[in-house]
């Protein structure tokens, strides 16, 4: 979900794929490895793809997929939450950035989306992406757990309350993650525009090869019935997936 820059950010019907992917890399602890960076080709085909989205997430609808690739200065951090004085907390800059997103339903008359993410954070080596990782854990200690800010920018007015709840995942590769849940509610005020948000965003973080990888789904102004077990259930599973994917082709 994007919202104005201090504010950015903040299974039943899976396939058969992603059933048997999860126990077998639940179950693979870390060994000893080395490790190779991934170009974009190989980022671009470990993120969310189309065919990785269930019939009934799509509704009706053959899902599309925008990637974005940034690297250097310009890849993008991974981003967690608000902080009790209502900055944003983000990890370590990685060294390249793949973002792959699918809307599922849109109705920009009423400003209503689903919006399903994976991110992928390639660090230079694999001791980068651990001290990534640990910041990381750090940040999502200081969530605030519930939060209302005021935001004046590029004359817009945003007000925004927030709710966080942070958990401690299954292991993986030997590496417990982290899941997220915010439920948002904003008002935005510009010129001669009001809008009144709500939302909930669901994501898990693991770390995977010499990345953070994340994958996450965004509910804004929907039914409104958020986020599902159903729906947290596929997050699960294809953060899961996705993590397997960079893990396999980042090791030797």
């Amino acid at each position: 979900m994007r919202i104005p820059t201090k504010l950015t950010r903040p299974v039943l019907a899976s396939t058969a794929a992603l059933a048997l992917a999860v126990p077998l890399a639940v179950a693979s602890p870390a060994q000893a490895a080395s490790y190779r960076a991934l170009g974009q080709e190989a980022l671009a085909n470990s993120s969310l793809g189309a065919a990785d989205v269930p019939r009934w997430m799509a509704r009706g609808t053959t899902p599309e997929v925008e990637r974005t690739f940034l690297k250097g200065d310009a890849a993008l951090r991974p981003d967690l939450c608000l902080d009790a004085n209502g900055d944003a907390i983000e990890g370590k800059q990685p060294k390249k950035y793949m973002g792959s997103m699918v809307n599922t339903r849109v109705n920009l008359d009423d400003f209503q989306f689903i919006e399903l993410n994976s991110n992928i954070y390639q660090y230079k080596t694999r001791a980068a992406a651990e001290r990534a990782w640990s910041k990381l854990q750090v940040g999502a200690a200081q969530c605030a757990g519930s939060i209302e800010v005021d935001v004046e920018e590029e004359g817009a007015s945003v007000r925004a309350a927030i709710t966080t709840e942070v958990h401690t995942t299954q292991a993986l590769f030997g590496t417990p993650g982290l899941s997220l849940f915010q439920d948002v509610s904003l008002d935005v005020n510009a010129a001669d525009l009001e809008i009144a948000l709500i939302g909930d965003q669901y994501s898990n973080y693991y770390l995977a090869g010499m990345s953070i990888i994340r994958v996450e789904i965004a509910n804004i102004n929907g039914d409104f019935r958020g986020i599902g077990r159903v729906s947290r259930g596929f997050v699960d599973s294809m953060a899961i997936v996705v993590a397997q994917r960079v893990q396999q082709r980042t090791t030797r």
